[in-house]
């Protein structure tokens, strides 16, 4: 039951996070074991080949097959104006930064 509830938490953070890039993070068929890998998706291990991902099914254009949350992210210097440095939203009205005049946040929480 552990489980379940971190990886619920963790499915809930991916989200957050793919949300400000308007992506869809759901997946068609959440696997048991590997709760951010479709079951769509078999990992298999072959002599010669060594560990590899196969698909057990048809996969859709477009469609979420994994999904994780970053290990890292950054602004591209030439969204520095027009995304919040902490979470890359597009701003509309930002604010300012009380260091320098080269980036711009959401909100005052960013």
């Amino acid at each position: 039951e552990e489980e379940s509830v971190f990886a619920a938490k963790v499915k809930d953070q991916i989200c957050d996070i793919s949300r400000n890039f308007d992506i869809n993070c759901e997946l068609s068929d959440e696997n048991s074991v590997e709760p951010q890998v479709s079951n769509k998706l078999k990992i298999e291990y072959k002599e010669g080949v060594g560990r590899h991902v196969i698909a057990v099914e048809d996969i859709a254009v477009g469609e979420t097959i994994v999904r994780e949350k970053p290990f890292v992210s950054f602004l591209h210097s030439t969204h520095q104006l027009t995304n919040c440095l902490d979470c890359l939203k597009a701003v509309l009205i930002g604010v300012g930064c009380e260091n320098c005049s080269q980036v711009i946040f959401c909100s005052q929480s960013c």
